[in-house]
């Protein structure tokens, strides 16, 4: 994955809105908190589900990007905008 760069700065702005996905505790709270909004996940199989073996796979192909944060928490970046 490269950056692109830009002298837009309107453009940039638009590029953080869509990309920024919140604030979480960890990249798996992150994880938890997507699957349960786009998918349901019926007991007792949302008990195995690998949140974060999830996770390095989202990263490994390019689609998140995590920046920790001061406090601790990290910042939640989508590559798919």
């Amino acid at each position: 994955m490269g950056f692109n760069y830009c002298k837009d700065v309107a453009k940039v702005l638009e590029y953080f809105e869509s990309s920024y996905q919140g604030e979480f505790a960890n990249k798996e709270e992150w994880a938890r908190d997507f699957i349960d909004t786009c998918y349901t996940l019926e007991e007792p199989l949302k008990d195995y589900f690998d949140y974060e073996e999830y996770v390095r796979d989202c990263e490994d192909a390019g689609e998140m990007v995590f920046i920790d944060a001061d406090n601790g928490n990290v910042f939640a970046f989508t590559t798919n905008f």
